[in-house]
């Protein structure tokens, strides 16, 4: 098994060297140009660069590996983006065309839209919930909105102070490197060992029938709640449905970390569920509902802020290419993470993301030369 996730990551990393490589070729760079300097930066996004962030985005946007630290590694490759401080690139900012800025947030619709017709049933019962004919939907609802309020929040107070301190290469390495070691730790040292917990209606059924039988037997009533928050076998949480508002709100907290860029949003919100109790299915689908209000909110104020420098550097043509783009990869991303985790868990990303944080280091140093 150790060896097989070994290989796995190998894979991940031959592929990502492959991805490299083909960014480069098609966006016509020569290594050590891209870059380099603000007068180097292109002022007008093509089409070929157009889908190939649609592809970027699409493929990490729902997988733990940061899909910011991806486009903004993948930016400076094609020249979309230079150095504030060409000597010391590590420690400099790095600043993109605005047009190319919001372009990245813009393109998550594309990313949204494939979750949208993936989980179409489960938002349909949503739907439902809030015309007040599905409770299980409603609750839900009110759950992914508890969860999306921290970041919201946050995001609107610090949005500018975090894209002016932290969107380097050091944070991004920094993130890249802990995220990998987090998600190792939680899988193999905490959920591993919660795994084969009963799942939360098995637990809340044992724990009714022993309430039950002491109260017929005459004995006293068992001060133990019966709710949905205590029981002393800690059941997993095996549907979105079942999640607690506490839950929701603490994976809400831990989504502002994904504002760290390199963080990855859907890497945090998963470790943080795995850790409060849920399995590792309703994580992860829980994570990518809880996106639809995030991303959708992201994209809707950059897109709005934004329409005159896309329509002007990007083009309505671009926007569509790279939204198709993004939204078939991330389909299809989602498809095979899902059918990945029930295989293999997450220790293979963890190792991918240690491996890229070495990678971007060495990217920078190189192409800052």
């Amino acid at each position: 098994m150790k060896r097989k996730t070994w290989l796995l990551a190998g894979g991940g990393a031959v592929g990502l060297a492959v991805l490299a490589a083909s960014i480069a070729y098609a966006a016509g760079l020569r290594p050590g140009e891209a870059g380099a300097e603000p007068s180097a930066v292109s002022e007008h996004l093509s089409a070929v660069q157009a889908a190939i962030l649609g592809v970027v985005e699409g493929l990490t946007e729902y997988l733990p590996v940061s899909s910011t630290g991806h486009l903004i590694l993948v930016n400076h490759a094609m020249g979309l983006s230079h150095f504030t401080d060409p000597a010391h690139p590590l420690r400099s900012g790095i600043e993109k065309v605005p047009a190319v800025d919001a372009f990245d947030i813009v393109i998550q619709l594309g990313a949204i839209l494939a979750v949208l017709g993936l989980y179409r049933k489960r938002v349909g019962q949503m739907v439902l919930g809030l015309a007040g004919r599905d409770p299980a939907g409603l609750r839900l609802t009110v759950c992914l909105l508890i969860a999306f309020l921290p970041a919201a929040v946050v995001g609107l107070a610090l949005h500018h102070r975090i894209k002016e301190h932290l969107f380097n290469p050091v944070s991004v390495i920094a993130a890249l490197a802990v995220g990998g070691v987090l998600m190792i730790v939680v899988e193999r040292y905490f959920w591993r060992r919660r795994r084969d917990a009963p799942p939360f209606d098995h637990a809340l059924r044992q724990a009714q029938g022993r309430e039950h039988g002491r109260t017929a037997q005459g004995g006293p009533r068992s001060t133990q709640r019966l709710s949905t928050g205590s029981m002393v076998e800690r059941p997993r949480v095996t549907d979105v449905t079942q999640t607690r508002y506490w839950q929701a709100l603490v994976i809400g907290l831990a989504q502002v970390l994904a504002m760290w860029p390199g963080t990855s949003r859907s890497m945090i919100t998963i470790l943080a569920a795995l850790v409060i109790g849920f399995d590792m299915l309703a994580a992860a689908e829980f994570s990518f509902l809880l996106a639809l209000p995030t991303l959708g909110a992201a994209t809707v104020y950059e897109g709005a802020k934004s329409w005159h420098d896309l329509t002007g550097s990007v083009g309505v043509d671009g926007m569509v290419i790279g939204l198709v783009v993004s939204g078939v990869v991330a389909a299809l991303a989602v498809k095979g993470f899902v059918r990945w985790l029930t295989r293999h868990g997450l220790v293979p990303f963890g190792l991918y993301r240690l491996g890229l944080a070495a990678a971007v280091c060495g990217y920078f140093m190189w192409s800052a030369r």
